[in-house]
């Protein structure tokens, strides 16, 4: 059974939250023991894990990336800044919320360093859907690379 466009609008915006809830889980495990912090005011989230690891570096950076294509492909505007824009403020707003949750589990560290990270992963998916989208030049240049070399067969 194909979709209409406007059908498969509401999938897309589906596949958001779905991938946001995953990883508000992933980030938010263990979900038990939440604790208000000795600390006062918004200072945790500013300070830095003691460790920081390229493992850590990478992960921060690779997981947000799904989430900015996501959000790229979901959003109305046919403009490619808007929806830049769209996985920029999504991933940024996501990774800060769940940053700011994470001062409260004694077993998570909440970090600057990550919410940088984050950020810079749903950046890079928004800019990777801009670039492989089917108005993209990567797109076009791809399709005629498989119409010129990939013949069907009949």
């Amino acid at each position: 059974m194909m979709y209409s466009k406007g059908q498969a609008k509401p999938f897309r915006l589906l596949s958001v939250i779905i991938y946001a809830g995953l990883l508000a889980y992933g980030t938010l495990y263990p979900l038990h023991d939440w604790r208000v912090p000795l600390e006062s005011g918004w200072l945790p989230i500013f300070g830095h894990g003691s460790k920081v690891s390229y493992s850590d570096i990478f992960t921060n950076i690779v997981v947000y990336i799904p989430l900015g294509f996501l959000l790229a492909r979901a959003v109305i505007s046919r403009s490619p800044i808007g929806k830049i824009i769209a996985a920029l403020l999504g991933g940024t707003v996501l990774s800060f919320l769940l940053e700011s949750l994470q001062v409260y589990l004694p077993s998570r560290v909440s970090s600057f360093l990550d919410l940088a990270l984050n950020t810079t992963g749903a950046l890079a998916g928004g800019l990777l859907f801009v670039a492989v989208r089917p108005q993209g030049r990567i797109y076009e240049c791809l399709l005629s690379l498989r119409q010129a070399h990939i013949r069907p067969e009949r």
